[in-house]
């Protein structure tokens, strides 16, 4: 409480234990006390409702201390909002405040720094008090004020509120709300505590009929041995379970271009489709057969998929599909529609569920069907056979020999297919998700990889080590979610140093309950697929080069024909007795752009210029770069950045190649700040690989996501007079010492160009 709260409870005289009156008086004022608190003692015995409660705390409290107004209310624990559940009872009518309402969604005031605080306000004074907000124009006018926050331990959970008191509020008073205050914290936290209770009853029921329903459809598949009768079962315990009100099961058929109806529910539904017709694979049943996932539509009713729905087709304002796969082959779908409400991601994952239970139903039923035709076929021979029995017994012998001779070639196929696995391109690979471990790594992977596959059965993440730095997120982010499968493609460093490129996909295997509890995986080599289609890129863009730079010729030509006008009209001049210094000026201003164009396609034919190479700290030319721009820099009200990091590798370098790139990205970074900025310029060594990395940043325009793809293309700027040869050369350069130039940028946020050079 402040000090002066403490100053006013202190002239009022009374001790807090103190009872004011007389003597018989205080005993009769107890007695009201102890009443009040047995009575709220019994509500919360006999869990009475908060709002119930609630309403003795006011009656009591108001009743012994006089006061005409006040309220309780309770913290939503989602929102920390103060709802009023007592507001209604006594000053609804008489409170003339606009809009007024039974959730506070903010603190404020005199019980808002009671709330704040954690602390007990009292205050006879309130239009004096520094605490006190004032009252909004219709309020009640307030005299005096007790509050007392309600608290559960160092929870806030409420808040008892008194106002106008006949006499001014004492110590006393102050005491017996508190109690009472203390016993409604217990109802609130007693809400809470059943409000807990209730959902985790309600979740507990919810996942108790889901795996009573699973255990029914599983017990389906063994019961029944055709498989209409057993996908009837798994779907109507599935439509049960997530509330759909029509639906149906359908099969693949051989040609794979339509589905074949096991049966249809259309519900309440009148649907004049007739059921002989073609059901084509199309709409959102081809996205489910294509993605082997559970998908659904909650606005399918006006979505682009209603267009393949033929005429007379019933409304359908939600769906979803699930698909059924054997052997990882998408060969039917379980559909459902029109759940009031929608479905969610969990119906699609129970769905699901139901969708491989009704797969191995199909799989068990094909089986049996199989075993029956073989079991009428060895009975028809076993009847055609009983009256030669020597013979047949003749044959059963030949027949057991030339099986033990088939039982043999099988092995000897088993073994040639194991030594097959062991040595084919592909890298195959088992993994625990439980043990966090690999179960099986083929040998190809200390091919690849260059390291054992002993060090991935001791460290199921060692291989990480081997991805490039620049992938080594990404891959680690697709890793940690293996459970779920995944495609991801990254660059290694072998132990020797060399760069592969290599591609792999994860698959989940789930167990007899449909969880995930492995992942098989393959792995591939794919540098030589990567050199040759950078190669293919390499040479489309030449040869693009080639043709733009024959269709750049008028970027010589009409300077040219400029330099030749004015020369004309400066003999002109000269002849005349004029000054000709006009179109000489002209003339050199023509020569010189000249001269930069052919220079420029010259570079691009070359790549990068014929220089000898050195040994050079890189750090040094950057410096020199930086330096060089400084003052144009300081011109343009840009602050220049500049960190470099100690002991860095020697590289053989072509010192003026070098120069010129990174002066180029340093310049394109100053032209990108129109208007000032940052320019950041960092060199840093790099481990894995060995090398130096050096990024120039700036703060300007930065380039939309369509620039970034092309902006090492020849003739491709985003300068209004560029040529667009800078980046290009820039790129060749980079290159020719074995190194890489990349580029993230965002628009309107600036751009960071990096250049990695090997030691």
């Amino acid at each position: 409480m402040s000090d002066q709260a403490s100053t006013q409870q202190t002239d009022m005289g009374a001790s807090r234990d103190a009872v004011p009156g007389a003597p018989r008086d205080r005993v009769a004022r107890e007695a009201s006390v102890e009443a009040a608190i047995a009575d709220l003692a019994m509500a919360l015995i006999r869990s009475a409702s908060l709002e119930d409660i609630a309403s003795l705390v006011l009656d009591n409290a108001k009743k012994l201390t006089a006061s005409p107004f006040g309220f309780v209310g309770y913290l939503d624990p989602q929102t920390d909002h103060l709802i009023s559940l007592t507001l209604t009872k006594d000053i609804w009518d008489v409170c003339q405040v606009p809009g007024k309402k039974l959730v506070f969604e903010e603190a404020r005031g005199l019980w808002g720094w009671a709330l704040q605080h954690r602390a007990p306000l009292v205050t006879n004074q309130p239009q004096d008090d520094p605490r006190s907000s004032g009252t909004p124009a219709g309020h009640i006018p307030i005299e005096r004020f007790l509050c007392v926050p309600a608290m559960v331990g160092e929870d806030l959970v409420g808040l008892v509120a008194l106002a106008n008191a006949e006499h001014g509020y004492t110590e006393y008073e102050l005491a017996l709300v508190e109690r009472l205050a203390a016993l409604y914290a217990l109802a609130v936290q007693q809400m809470h505590s059943e409000e807990a209770l209730r959902s985790a009853l309600a979740q507990a029921r919810q996942r108790e009929a889901e795996v009573t329903g699973l255990l029914d459809g599983a017990r389906a598949v063994l019961k029944h041995r055709a498989f209409q009768d057993s996908a009837r079962r798994i779907y109507d315990v599935c439509k049960a379970l997530l509330g759909a009100t029509t639906g149906y099961v359908s099969l693949l058929t051989e040609d794979g271009s339509e589905n074949d109806l096991v049966f249809l529910d259309s519900g309440d539904l009148v649907c004049t489709v007739d059921p002989e017709l073609p059901m084509p694979i199309r709409g959102l049943r081809a996205e489910a057969y294509r993605t082997g996932r559970p998908i659904y539509d909650n606005a399918f009713a006006g979505s682009t998929w209603q267009m393949y729905l033929p005429a007379g087709h019933s409304q359908l304002d939600n769906v979803l599909f699930a698909p059924l796969s054997l052997h990882g082959k998408v060969v039917g779908l379980m559909g459902l529609a029109n759940k009031p409400g929608g479905f969610s991601d969990h119906d699609a994952r129970l769905a699901a569920a139901f969708g491989e239970l009704a797969a191995v139903s199909l799989m068990n039923s094909r089986t049996l069907e199989a075993l029956q035709r073989s079991r009428d076929d060895l009975e028809a021979r076993v009847e055609v056979r009983t009256a030669e029995l020597r013979l047949a017994n003749e044959l059963l012998l030949a027949e057991i020999a030339e099986r033990s001779a088939v039982e043999a070639q099988l092995r000897a196929s088993e073994e040639r297919y194991l030594q097959l696995a062991e040595h084919v391109d592909e890298i195959f690979w088992v993994y625990d998700l439980g043990g966090n471990r690999f179960l099986y790594i083929s040998p190809r992977y200390e091919t690849v990889f260059g390291r054992s596959c002993q060090s991935l059965y001791d460290e199921a993440e060692s291989f990480q080590n081997a991805i490039h730095p620049d992938d080594r997120q990404r891959v680690a982010e697709a890793f940690r979610r293996v459970g779920e499968g995944y495609d991801v493609e990254y660059r290694i460093i072998r132990p020797d140093g060399s760069l592969r490129w290599v591609t792999a996909r994860g698959f989940r295997v789930p167990d007899e309950k449909g969880e995930v509890y492995r992942v098989a995986g393959i792995a591939k080599d794919i540098t030589k697929e990567k050199q040759a289609q950078a190669a293919l890129v390499r040479t489309e863009r030449l040869a693009v080069a080639g043709k733009l730079a024959a269709s750049l010729a008028h970027e010589v030509n009409n300077p040219l024909q400029s330099a030749i006008g004015c020369l004309e009209l400066a003999e002109e001049a000269m002849a005349e007795g004029r000054a000709a210094h006009q179109y000489l000026q002209v003339v050199s201003e023509a020569l010189d752009r000249t001269t930069r164009v052919v220079s420029q396609l010259l570079d691009l034919h070359r790549q990068a210029r014929t220089e000898e190479r050195q040994r050079q700290d890189v750090r040094q030319v950057v410096e020199d770069v930086v330096l060089l721009v400084r003052k144009k820099c300081e011109m343009h009200g840009i602050q220049v950045v500049w960190e470099a990091d100690e002991d860095l590798p020697q590289i053989e370098l072509m010192p003026d190649a070098m120069h010129q790139v990174f002066l180029n990205l340093v310049l394109n970074a100053i032209d990108a700040m129109d208007e000032g900025g940052t320019l950041r310029v960092s060199v840093a060594r790099t481990a894995q690989p060995l090398g130096v990395s050096t990024q120039i940043s700036d703060d300007g325009i930065g380039m939309p996501a369509e620039s970034l793809q092309m902006v090492f293309d020849p003739f491709y700027s985003t300068k209004a007079e560029g040529l667009g040869l800078g980046l290009y050369i820039s790129q060749g350069t980079v290159q020719a010492h074995g190194g890489e130039i990349t580029v993230h940028s965002r628009e309107g946020q600036g751009s960071t160009f990096t250049v990695w050079l090997p030691a």
